[in-house]
């Protein structure tokens, strides 16, 4: 009976702490620069600044929109147990990609989207 109510304990525990990772990233994010920019040369910053100057992303409690280059895709996620830093999203095409959380802060998030990134976004 004990292991039992440990179980169901570390269970709620964990449903818990999910809700509120997610809880945290609900919201719109937008692009404010690519992260660490001093480490790019300034024409460089420049095509990148302007190439992802529209990126978005959207988070619901169920779904998140991801806009870029004026198409936006909404997709469904799962925040892996294993990697509590990473968004797996699964698109209505079936299509899979992983946002992947590098720093956390309340306004700010640094991510990388599949092998794109990493960007600074700030909470709009």
């Amino acid at each position: 009976m004990k292991k039992a109510t440990v179980v169901i304990a570390f269970l709620l525990v964990s449903m818990v702490n999910f809700a509120q990772e997610t809880n945290s990233l609900i919201g719109k994010w937008t692009f404010k620069e690519p992260y660490e920019v001093e480490k790019f040369e300034a024409d460089e910053l420049k095509m990148v600044n302007e190439m992802f100057k529209n990126l978005s992303l959207e988070i619901t409690a169920k779904e998140i929109t991801i806009s870029l280059f004026d198409k936006s895709e909404k997709s469904e996620y799962t925040i892996p147990k294993d990697k509590p830093n990473v968004i797996q999203l699964t698109s209505k095409t079936g299509q899979s990609v992983e946002v992947e959380i590098l720093k956390k802060e309340e306004k700010q998030i640094v991510v990388k989207i599949g092998r794109a990134g990493p960007f600074v976004l700030v909470k709009a």
